[in-house]
């Protein structure tokens, strides 16, 4: 799809599901809706401020050949390629189904990058300056990493892996999951350092706003020459993390322990050198700083259920947990089609639980890590 095209299907004067047509039922939705109104206003932010920048294929290159763009667009990931096609929405599931069905857990984890099964496609939103505003702010809100949590339930991917690594020894499935964010890391890594190299220069200091616009270069959904970006190494390397808290995979400690010294090193970094509204923008999109995902992780795999609950009860924070299904469902509990029309969730499959902390803000957060740190001595 050319710039143009991907534009076109993303007007960003209204807010709609393309399956559902019809705008008004949406917009009384997001109304009414609690968390999912934040996650869908949160995670489109980015596209109003980004202009939905479409780095994966230059289709509208004049450098580029026809061949070329042919080429480039059939290297893109098949997931992504569903989500393009015409199909229906319950035929782009069966799809997705199909080319789930056929992975082995070690191609499920490598392709846990591929950024379509983070997303839904077609809807979009329309926000005021005072909602921005009300989003990007330093400390981060306690609402903004619930996004990350349903956008990487969503996944059917993560599903999948979710059921399937659960079956293994533990020691295999933490082995599995360590190599691979620590992988995912070293490549998230880069992309960010690429991003940071491009912006740094136009972010503004922690005392003064800047005067000329920013662009965010990095913040591409488009995966369409094959090649991750930085959000979707983002997103597999939470995901990862997240795993290995639910599944409580202890021997994944040292890994685990790298992602979240990196995180607070970014939000460190953020919260005292740029002006809010690009430290928030990079934290909440580019970073690795999820206090509910972090929070999971460390205490699973730090210490373990029983101190857990402990330090939660001291602290008064608490574990809340979803009831999802298999990858395979008809309907999953994050399916637009479920979120938007109320189609019943099909656990016909089986079921499987997926637990993460309640949102915190920094100084239960930094509690957390602190007390799990001391108790897994």
């Amino acid at each position: 799809m050319s710039n143009e095209g991907f534009r076109r299907e993303m007007k960003m004067e209204d807010i709609y599901y393309q399956t559902l047509g019809n705008s008004s039922k949406c917009k009384s939705w997001i109304s009414c809706t609690g968390i999912h109104k934040y996650c869908i206003m949160l995670f489109l932010i980015v596209l109003l401020l980004s202009g939905w920048q479409d780095t994966g294929i230059a289709a509208d290159d004049p450098n580029l050949s026809p061949e070329e763009v042919r080429r480039r667009l059939e290297r893109r990931p098949e997931t992504e390629k569903v989500f393009d096609s015409h199909l229906t929405n319950q035929e782009k599931i069966n799809k997705i189904i199909q080319i789930l069905d056929k992975e082995l857990v070690e191609e499920c984890l490598r392709r846990l990058d591929e950024i379509a099964l983070y997303l839904s496609p077609g809807f979009v939103v329309t926000m005021d300056s005072v909602e921005i505003n009300s989003i990007l702010k330093i400390p981060l809100p306690v609402s903004v990493d619930q996004r990350d949590v349903v956008i990487i339930m969503g996944n059917r991917r993560f599903l999948k892996l979710m059921h399937e690594l659960s079956l293994l020894p533990k020691e295999t499935a933490a082995d599995l999951v360590s190599r691979e964010i620590t992988s995912a890391l070293s490549q998230y890594k880069v992309l960010f350092d690429s991003y940071m190299k491009k912006n740094t220069e136009t972010f503004a200091s922690i005392d003064k706003a800047r005067n000329k616009s920013i662009k965010y270069l990095g913040f591409s959904f488009s995966t369409a020459d094959g090649k991750p970006t930085l959000m979707a190494m983002r997103y597999k390397v939470l995901a990862l993390v997240l795993i290995a808290g639910n599944l409580q995979l202890q021997q994944a400690q040292p890994a685990v322990k790298q992602v979240l010294e990196n995180a607070i090193k970014q939000r460190d970094m953020f919260y005292n050198e740029f002006y809010r509204h690009d430290a928030a923008h990079t934290l909440i999109y580019g970073s690795l700083y999820n206090r509910q995902i972090l929070g999971t992780a460390v205490l699973e795999t730090y210490i373990g259920s029983d101190k857990a609950q402990q330090i939660l009860k001291t602290l008064g924070c608490k574990f809340k947990s979803e009831r999802l299904t298999r990858y395979n469902a008809a309907v999953t509990p994050h399916d637009m089609n479920h979120v938007y029309e109320m189609e019943p969730v099909d656990y016909s499959k089986g079921e499987l639980t997926v637990k993460y902390l309640e949102p915190l803000d920094d100084a239960k957060f930094d509690a957390i890590v602190d007390a799990a740190t001391t108790a897994g001595q």
